[in-house]
């Protein structure tokens, strides 16, 4: 699968299973983590002029995003979510 323009397929990181007192978390409490790793990137918004603005991510790069953007995709290794560049935050530094 490859988006068009400046769509961006990511997926979710897992959320922590237990709190840090060790109590676990039941998947229907959990929240949808607003972290992910961006799986492909489609080649660019085209501006009016047709002049093609390169994605600011690139597979692989961990981003925080809009939580209640985007729109679930079902892909041949499991779920992912499909986003516009403009809903990503910020590209997060491997310690983040």
């Amino acid at each position: 699968m490859r988006p068009l323009n400046d769509g961006v397929i990511v997926r979710r990181e897992k959320e922590k299973e237990s709190t840090l007192g060790g109590i676990i978390i039941p998947e229907n409490v959990k929240d949808k983590s607003e972290v992910a790793v961006v799986l492909c990137v489609g080649p660019g918004r085209l501006t009016k002029e047709a002049v093609r603005i390169p994605m600011s991510v690139k597979p692989g790069d961990r981003v925080a995003y809009n939580k209640f953007a985007g729109a679930d995709v079902n892909m041949p290794d499991g779920k992912a979510l499909f986003l516009k560049e403009d809903d990503i935050w910020a590209i997060l530094d491997n310690n983040d």
